[in-house]
């Protein structure tokens, strides 16, 4: 049986990291690259272009360390409730909007107090917050309609990253419940 080498990348607020293991758990290599966050008032927001160009970097610095190995599997984590748009090619529109950015507080409860959601909030047992994918969607159609205009998929941190590494629109289950997807 050979080798099967994990690549782990993982984002945050602060940095983006990649490590690779091999089959028995031994780190082979490791990078890290700091990420820039813009705070301003409820905004919190990441460039997506910089997600890509530092993942692409870390996981060429871990693979030079673990001496180029074979990677069997590749495991993509960040920050949940992040929402990045974009267009039919795959490019980003403009900043992700994080976690904690809080400008779609108005828009969470216009969702929240609809007669529908109620039977939503029954399916999903997840409450409407502005940190929540819908309310960003609502806020990014009000106050940024050329994006929305544009904008092919709306996706997750994680999700944006591995359809750069594999050229597909995936989710799993836990992304999909933040868009109250049941």
């Amino acid at each position: 049986m050979g080798n099967n080498n994990v690549m782990v990348i993982n984002m945050g607020m602060k940095s983006i990291r990649c490590i690779i293991f091999s089959q028995d758990g031994v780190k082979l290599g490791s990078a890290s690259q700091a990420i820039t966050t813009a705070i301003n008032d409820k905004q919190v927001e990441q460039n997506p272009s910089e997600w890509k160009e530092k993942a692409l970097r870390v996981m060429r610095t871990a693979l030079g360390e673990a001496g180029g190995c074979h990677i069997t599997y590749i495991t993509v984590t960040t920050s949940a409730s992040c929402l990045v748009c974009v267009d039919k090619d795959g490019n980003s529109l403009g900043r992700a909007l994080m976690i904690s950015d809080k400008r779609a507080e108005k828009e969470a409860d216009i969702i929240g107090n609809m007669l529908e959601f109620s039977e939503v909030k029954k399916k999903t047992g997840l409450d409407m917050s502005a940190s929540l994918m819908l309310p960003k969607i609502l806020w990014i159609k009000k106050y940024a309609p050329g994006i929305f205009e544009k904008t092919s998929f709306f996706l997750t941190p994680n999700d944006y990253l591995i359809s750069l590494l594999c050229g597909e629109y995936v989710t799993d289950y836990l992304n999909a419940v933040k868009y109250h997807y049941i």
